[in-house]
């Protein structure tokens, strides 16, 4: 799914759309289930949107269940989820007969008087269906069963987010392919014209030679070489190919010297292959012709001018001898045809340099070896890959002997076998000038080179950080699940705590009276070894216990469920700072507790709210507090955090996050905050904990500072700026 620039998904056709898979179905399946056995109705259903149809996509397995899977309506006939679709709201129908607005909907007349139902949206903000409840019976839906069936009806959508965003990746790959299969096309279009070039430099070769070999040129370099033949017809006399056939899938361009057509290039197809831009032929193979045509135009002008320059001369031998007295104006004839030759041999130089522009043109490093790994030819890229200012520099010279110093190949290097095997082949590997970089490398043999390659360089060091972000998101979406099931199996006991702690309260009003006459007629009642008045205020403080560690349960899943759903794209608003630093102590007290001896937590009094994004903010204390604990290593360890204002003036915001542990050296702190850097042991950490954090705080127009010494611990500072980018002051007293 392709992204607009503000980050929000772009629009979808419904051809794009993914197809559900059997296995999630299954799962929707025990969702609707669920519902329906637990709040004991007839129906529960998920619909799909079909123009100008509604499908029963999943259907409860309950008794009595009108509903059918595959079950499918028309649309503009009234139907609960017609609206719930149209609105995006939720809708709850207790009993439609005695609603004259419902009282003559389709579904009652299976029986279905009740209705609870919430829209099921595609990431991109476009309908997929319903998810509801459908009973013969009138419903009076309770908060409980509202929030139950909200919380299955986002449990669908992120199913619909996490399988559009496997589409994605997997369309993004087939990109990737076809933008490297272009690569190796335009490589192929280079050999070609390379090859022209160094024909031409050939000594004591004839025109015919010259023309032959340029027609043996062309097949290599079309995008299927193997049934790709050619031929030159210059004035009846014909250049082909060994395999040459004339078909019907037919490429030409008309070769003109001096303006004049003298001849023709064709480029015949033996087999028939799918339909491209010009009828089998791609665009580019149109581009390359013609620049071959006009290549050999301009040596056809060449060869006539040397030709002429010959005849000449002879001439003129022949004139000196007969004729002294036209020495001048033979002389004056000569230096017209020695200016001409000069113009065609600065049109070969031009030849030479418009090859050597495109070849520079390429913006990744692009190298031409031969089997001993000697340099013949290099690209600007490469020069700036290799850190080198001349091409003489590195040219027929070694890289391993002019880049290592080295006398043989680096330890482990095969570019010299891969070569040698005569096949294209692409891997990857660390950055040969920048270990933390990644790099991909893709070699292609040139045979008709007598051995030499080319090396292509790409930098996928940002594609790596995408992969690992890739699977990142996919394991918050995980999170997410499993945090809505959690949240579940605690909610529902810690609801009925809940809601019977006002009944037992009542009671007690009701019982309290009873017992304070009985202890005012016998002064000396005790109970548990306790005075009556001890015992009676107790009682009260037992229950306010319990309240209040109901509510310490419930703010806990409210908060792993906000954690749960965290937003890619940062959007500031008015916070309040306690309450912010509050939920990220709330997420990882638990932890801390377990790792440092003591937390201690310094917040100035009567700090004013900030506008920023409070979840990007709650994210980097959270992952800065938990470095903090993983550092520890004293006995008496501790964390202090302490938010306060960011400047002498009061504006902005200081975050600090500040341990007695291990600390980090001066080496070590200055790569920190790069991707893919750890110190850690293997497969205990990706690299990028801290990279997310500066890339947020950045986003927020803030910035973190670093203190730390070996030994003593270290102090990480997050500055959130007085005023937005936009100019806008971000606190509010």
């Amino acid at each position: 799914m392709n992204r607009l620039d503000n980050g929000i998904p772009a629009r979808m056709s419904p051809a794009d759309r993914p197809n559900i898979p059997d296995e999630l179905i299954a799962k929707w399946q025990t969702i609707v289930n669920l519902m329906a056995e637990i709040l004991g109705i007839r129906a529960g259903l998920i619909v799909k949107l079909d123009p100008p149809q509604i499908e029963v996509f999943v259907a409860s397995a309950t008794e009595g269940n009108p509903f059918k899977k595959g079950e499918r309506a028309n649309l503009n006939t009234g139907l609960y989820c017609e609206t719930v679709m149209a609105q995006r709201s939720p809708l709850l129908i207790p009993d439609a007969r005695e609603d004259p607005k419902w009282n003559h909907n389709p579904d009652i007349e299976l029986g279905m008087i009740s209705y609870l139902g919430f829209p099921l949206l595609w990431p991109d903000g476009e309908v997929f269906g319903t998810i509801c409840l459908l009973d013969s019976t009138k419903k009076s839906y309770t908060k409980v069963h509202v929030e139950l069936t909200q919380q299955f009806s986002q449990l669908v959508e992120a199913h619909l987010r996490l399988l559009t965003e496997i589409t994605e990746r997997k369309q993004m790959e087939e990109q990737l392919k076809r933008r490297t299969h272009d690569l190796g096309e335009r490589v192929k279009e280079l050999n070609c014209l390379y090859g022209i070039s160094k024909i031409i430099e050939t000594e004591d070769i004839s025109l015919e030679g010259i023309i032959q070999e340029i027609a043996d040129l062309i097949p290599p370099s079309w995008q299927y070489p193997e049934i790709t033949c050619a031929r030159v017809n210059l004035g009846g006399q014909l250049f082909k190919t060994d395999n040459f056939e004339e078909t019907i899938w037919k490429q030409s361009k008309e070769i003109k010297v001096y303006g004049e057509r003298i001849g023709r290039i064709e480029v015949f197809y033996l087999e028939e292959r799918p339909e491209a831009d010009e009828g089998p032929f791609l665009n580019e193979g149109r581009y390359l012709i013609n620049a071959i045509a006009e290549r050999t135009g301009r040596i056809i002008e060449y060869s006539k001018a040397e030709e002429a320059l010959r005849k000449t001369h002879d001439q003129l031998e022949q004139k000196v001898k007969e004729r002294t007295a036209e020495l001048a104006v033979s002389n004056e004839q000569l230096k017209r045809e020695i200016t001409e030759r000069k113009r065609a041999e600065r049109r070969v130089r031009q030849s030479n340099t418009m090859f050597q522009a495109v070849f520079d043109g390429i913006l990744d490093p692009l190298i031409m070896v031969d089997k001993n790994l000697a340099v013949k030819l290099i690209n600007k890229a490469g020069l700036n890959y290799y850190k080198l200012d001349e091409c003489r520099d590195i040219l027929g010279k070694s890289c391993y002997q002019i880049l290592k110093g080295r006398a043989s190949p680096c330890e482990g290097c095969e570019l010299s076998s891969l070569i040698s095997a005569g096949q294209p082949v692409r891997f990857e590997r660390k950055g040969c000038m920048d270990p933390d970089k990644f790099e991909r490398v893709e070699v292609y043999p040139m045979r008709e080179l007598n051995g030499k390659a080319f090396l292509h360089l790409s930098d996928i060091t940002d594609e790596k950080i995408i992969q690992r972000q890739l699977l990142q998101r996919e394991k918050l979406a995980s999170l997410g699940l499993l945090v809505s099931g959690i949240a579940h199996e605690i909610n529902n006991p810690n609801s009925f705590i809940t809601l019977n702690i006002p009944t037992l309260r009542d009671y007690l009003k009701e019982l309290i009276p009873i017992t304070d006459q009985y202890a005012e007629d016998h002064q000396d009642y005790e109970l548990f070894g306790m005075s009556y008045a001890e015992f009676r205020e107790d009682i009260f403080k037992l229950l306010r216990n319990i309240e209040h560690g109901s509510q310490r349960i419930n703010n806990t899943l409210s908060a792993l469920r906000e954690f749960s759903r965290r937003k890619e794209k940062l959007e500031p608003v008015w916070v309040d700072v306690k309450e912010m630093i509050d939920k990220a102590l709330v997420m990882s007290r638990g932890l801390l507790e377990g790792m440092v001896k003591s937390l201690e937590l310094n917040i100035l009094e009567d700090l004013p709210r900030i506008r920023t994004d409070p979840a990007a903010v709650e994210q980097v204390v959270i992952n800065l507090l938990i470095n903090a604990a993983q550092a520890a290593d004293k006995e008496d360890s501790w964390i202090k955090l302490n938010v306060a204002a960011g400047d002498k003036s009061g504006n902005g915001l200081a975050i600090d996050v500040i341990d007695n542990g291990s600390g980090i050296d001066e080496k070590t702190r200055t790569r920190i905050f790069d991707p893919f850097f750890t110190t850690k042991a293997p497969g205990e950490g990706t690299g990028l904990g801290l990279y997310v954090c500066q890339q947020l705080i950045e986003g927020l127009g803030g910035r973190i500072e670093v203190e730390s010494e070996p030994g003593m611990g270290s102090t990480f500072r997050v500055i959130l700026p007085a005023n937005e980018s936009n100019g806008g002051n971000s606190l509010q007293n």
